[in-house]
C-alpha cells in the first residue's frame, strides 16, 4: 500500500527483490523475481497509486521461522506521473522515468517481529511524498526530478475473521483471469499492473504485475455471472478477498462487468476530458472520452498516457465493493451525461489490435471505482443516517485541475468541494480524531450529483501534508 496526496497520478516501481533480515543480521530472501521466457529483466512492476490507503497481495512466501528486525526492498528504477494543463489550458501528462537513488531499501520494523507457525502480513508501505521531488505538474517535465523510494512496514496478525486491512480484508482487487480450475476452485489473475511486452494471452510472456490465486467456495459471492464455472481466461474481474490463516486468499466477491474475454485490454485510471464535441474525421469520435491509463493489462490496446477511447457501445456500471448506494441520501449515477474529469474508472476493450489514428478504440464496459481523496475538513454535519464532512482539495487535484479545460458542458459548481457521506459500515481506521481544519484521507466512489461531487466513503484514514 502507499501513503499519499493526491499529487502524483501514477508511480511504478521496478522490484527486483525483498529480503527479511534476522535478529542475527542474515539475509533471508523472501522474493526474488524470476527471468521471463523473453529473457526480459527480472522485474516486478508494482504501480503505488491505486493502493493509496488501500493494501493489495504483492506475494505469498514461507519465511523460516525466527525473529526478523527489518526488511530489505530493491528497485532499481521508478516511473511517475501526474496530470497538469498547459498554457492553453488543455490537460498534458509529465512523465518521468529515472534510476533509484537508493537501489536497496533497508525498513526497520518499530519492534521486532515473531514469526512462528502462524501466518501473518507484512504491509510494505511507500510513503509517497519522502520518495520524490519533482516540479510543478503545469510545466514541463523534463525538469529535473529525483527518486528516492522510502517505506514503513508493519507486520499484522491475520485474524480467523477478518475485518478491516488491518488484519486481512483486501478490497477492490482489479484484474484479469488468466486460468480458472473448476475442480479445486481456484483461479490464477493478473492484477491490472505492469505494462508488459506482449499481447495479453497471445504468448507466454504474462504481465509483469503481481498475480493473485483465489479459492472460491459457496460463501464466494458471484455477480455478472452464475459462478466459477461461467469465469473464463480473459475476463476483467473486480474483486474483494481475505487473507486465510494458513496465508491463501479467498475471494468474498467476484464481480463480471463485461463478460467478453477475447483480446482483452483492461485500463484503470482517471478520466481525463469527457468530449462534449464530438472529435471531427474520426470514427467513434461523437461520443468519446480521455481515460489516463494508471495500471493497464498488457493487450491489443496499450500505453501510459491519456487517450481518447469511444464509449459509445459501453456499458456503464458502478463497482459493487459498496453496498450501499440504494440509502444514499442523494441519487448515485454514473453514465454518459454525469461522468465528470476526476472520476477513477476501469475500462475494458477487445479490439484485435490497436486501431489506426482515424479510429478510436472502443471500450465495452466502464465502471466507475473506487478512489482516495486526500482534503482538508471544512464542516462536519449529517444527512439521514450518514455524517458528512466537506472537504477542500488542493489546487493540484484532479478534480480542480481539470474542471477549467475548455470546451467543457458539463462544469461542476465547486470542483475544489466534496461532501463525503459516511454510515455504520465506513471503516475508521484513522488514528487522529476528525475536526475541521484536519487533513483526512478518503476512500470511496466519487459522484457527479447535479454538478456537485459527492462521495459514498468506505473508509477514512489519516491525511498526507499538501
Amino acid at each position: 500500500m502507499s501513503t499519499a496526496n493526491d499529487r502524483l497520478n501514477q508511480f511504478y516501481l521496478g522490484t527486483e527483490s525483498i529480503t527479511m533480515i534476522n535478529a542475527n543480521g542474515q539475509s533471508v530472501p523472501v522474493l526474488n523475481v524470476p527471468q521471463t521466457p523473453l529473457a526480459l529483466p527480472a522485474i516486478l512492476d508494482i504501480e503505488w497509486m491505486h493502493v493509496n490507503g488501500n493494501p493489495e497481495p504483492l506475494f505469498v512466501a514461507s519465511v523460516p521461522q525466527g525473529i526478523y528486525t527489518a526488511v530489505q526492498v530493491s528497485a532499481s528504477y521508478g516511473s511517475f506521473s501526474c496530470l497538469g494543463l498547459d498554457s492553453q489550458g488543455n490537460s498534458i501528462v509529465n512523465f518521468w522515468l529515472l534510476s533509484s537513488q537508493t537501489p536497496t531499501a533497508t525498513i526497520d520494523f518499530s519492534q521486532p517481529v515473531t514469526i512462528s507457525e502462524n501466518s501473518m502480513g507484512i504491509i510494505l508501505n511507500l510513503l509517497v511524498s519522502q520518495s520524490t521531488t519533482f516540479p510543478d505538474c503545469n510545466v514541463s517535465s523534463l525538469q529535473q526530478a529525483s527518486l528516492t523510494p522510502n517505506y514503513s512496514a508493519t507486520a499484522i496478525n491475520i485474524a480467523p475473521t477478518p475485518t478491516s486491512i488491518t488484519n486481512g480484508i483486501l478490497k477492490g482487487m482489479e484484474g484479469v483471469v488468466a486460468s480458472v480450475d473448476n475442480q479445486v476452485g481456484s483461479m490464477l489473475v493478473s492484477s491490472v499492473e505492469g505494462w508488459g511486452d506482449t499481447p495479453y494471452g497471445y504468448h507466454s510472456d504474462p504481465p509483469n504485475g503481481p498475480s493473485w490465486t483465489l479459492l472460491t467456495d459457496s460463501n464466494t459471492a458471484f455477480q455478472g455471472i452464475g459462478g466459477l464455472s461461467q469465469l473464463a481466461a480473459g475476463m476483467a474481474v473486480d474483486i474483494d478477498a481475505t487473507i486465510q490463516q494458513n496465508g491463501t486468499l479467498h475471494a468474498d466477491r467476484v464481480t463480471v462487468y463485461d463478460t467478453q474475454s477475447a483480446n482483452t485490454s483492461s485500463w484503470n485510471g482517471p478520466v481525463v476530458w469527457n468530449h462534449n464535441t464530438p472529435i471531427q474525421g474520426v470514427t467513434g469520435g461523437n461520443t468519446s472520452v480521455d481515460v489516463f491509463g494508471r495500471e493497464e493489462i498488457a493487450g491489443p490496446i496499450e500505453g501510459s498516457d491519456a487517450i481518447a477511447f469511444n464509449y459509445g457501445p459501453s456499458t456503464f456500471n458502478i463497482s459493487k465493493q459498496l453496498s450501499n448506494l440504494s440509502n444514499l441520501p442523494f441519487p448515485a449515477r454514473f453514465n454518459s451525461a454525469n461522468m465528470i474529469a476526476g472520476q477513477n474508472v476501469s475500462i475494458t476493450m477487445h479490439d484485435a489490435q490497436f486501431p489506426p489514428a482515424s479510429i478510436l478504440p472502443t471500450i465495452s464496459a466502464m465502471t466507475l471505482l473506487p478512489q482516495t481523496l486526500n482534503g482538508t475538513v471544512s464542516a462536519i454535519g449529517s444527512s439521514g443516517n450518514f455524517t458528512t464532512y466537506t472537504i477542500t482539495l488542493a489546487s493540484y487535484d484532479l478534480f480542480p485541475a481539470l474542471a477549467v479545460q475548455p470546451g467543457q458542458t458539463t462544469l461542476l459548481t465547486n470542483p475544489s468541494q466534496v461532501v463525503v457521506y459516511a454510515d455504520n459500515n465506513t471503516q475508521m481506521l484513522n488514528t487522529n480524531p476528525i475536526a475541521v481544519g484536519s487533513v483526512v484521507r478518503f476512500y470511496g466512489l466519487v459522484f457527479n450529483d447535479n454538478d456537485t461531487l459527492r462521495m459514498d466513503c468506505a473508509q477514512i484514514l489519516d491525511g498526507v501534508s499538501e
